[in-house]
């Protein structure tokens, strides 16, 4: 056979081995070896002028004869069926992305099937957080609700991956190839040794689950205006969402003691602090000391950091452009309450 019968011979299950033009100056004879009813893995040596350069075989990769698809092709097998039709390339890790997915999809209905029982489990766990640990996940559920029109708490299941590849390591056959045979078999497989031995795990991110969701109808519901500031860097983060372009500078206004001052600012330090959970800034660069000298003159409280801050909830208006990205009508209210609280404190 010729480089042009390299498809043919793929496809038909008869044709054991062939001999093929490369992209380099050698031939190539192919083989193929049945490894079971749906898989035969391609080997390859190259020769040149009908004399074997090597009597070694190279793995060319495992070519399945139903879905028509070589998985890890070989550099040079891969250079004989780019752009074929017919015959697909695949890549195990790519596969494996898959499988995790699905059980990943398999843990969350355990964990939402076995609410009660795994609640009790995790719970222990939960109870030994420090403060630390609980203000971690109270920042991460205020990063979501700033950065997203609609938030949505999702159950943790990243650690599935460490899982599935510690089981992958010690399983006895070929993982991926026992997977495009029967994948239902080998998730639920997984599936069955996950659920059985990481039940703490699995009802500890439950609870925090359920944490995060509580903390975020607080949120939500503001009741006494106490997440004020983090309803207000939402409004300014979504208001200054760009489609593909972002500008260096946007003009700032900042309203204090019913004064104004504007000033640029720099795009990305104001969308990074919002988007780290910060409230105010006073990375305001060359303009340092005229802001530095309206907040000293007009603001009630000041920081005690090194440098005066101000805060995102004094922020009037934002402008680039001269087009208006941002604005705060309820300003003076806002001041008003923050005063209220100062004085109650």
């Amino acid at each position: 056979m010729t480089d042009n019968g390299f498809e043919e011979f793929l496809l038909n299950d008869e044709a054991q081995s062939g001999l093929f033009n490369s992209y380099t100056s050698s031939r190539m004879k192919v083989i193929k070896e049945i490894y079971d009813d749906r898989f035969d893995i391609i080997y390859y040596r190259f020769t040149n002028k009908d004399k074997l350069e090597s009597n070694n075989y190279n793995v060319g990769g495992y070519y399945d004869k139903v879905g028509k698809c070589i998985y890890e092709p070989d550099f040079y097998i891969n250079k004989m069926i780019n752009n074929n039709e017919k015959i697909k390339i695949g890549f195990f890790h790519n596969l494996l992305d898959k499988i995790i997915d699905e059980i990943t999809d398999g843990v969350a209905k355990y964990s939402f099937d076995n609410t009660s029982k795994l609640r009790k489990i995790g719970m222990i766990k939960f109870k030994n957080d420090d403060k630390w640990q609980l203000n971690s996940y109270e920042k991460e559920v205020k990063k979501e609700f700033v950065m997203n029109d609609e938030c949505n708490i999702k159950l943790n299941t990243s650690y599935i991956k460490s899982l599935v590849d510690d089981i992958r390591r010690q399983y006895n056959g070929d993982f991926f190839i026992d997977y495009l045979k029967n994948p239902n078999e080998l998730v639920k497989m997984c599936l069955d040794m996950i659920t059985q031995n990481n039940k703490e795990k699995i009802g500890y991110e439950l609870v925090v689950f359920d944490f995060k969701n509580h903390y975020l109808q607080k949120i939500i519901k503001n009741t006494n205006h106490e997440f004020n500031d983090t309803h207000i860097s939402k409004k300014i983060f979504q208001s200054l969402k760009f489609d593909g372009f972002y500008p260096n500078y946007v003009n700032i206004t900042i309203r204090y003691n019913q004064k104004d001052l504007t000033f640029k600012f720099d795009y990305n330090r104001l969308m990074c602090d919002i988007i780290g959970g910060n409230t105010s800034s006073s990375d305001y660069k060359n303009r340092y000391e005229i802001v530095s000298n309206f907040l000293k003159e007009n603001s009630d409280k000041l920081n005690k950091t090194y440098r005066d801050e101000f805060d995102f909830s004094h922020i009037k208006s934002i402008t680039y452009s001269r087009k208006e990205l941002y604005r705060n009508d309820d300003i003076d209210k806002i001041e008003k309450i923050q005063k209220s609280k100062e004085q109650e404190l």
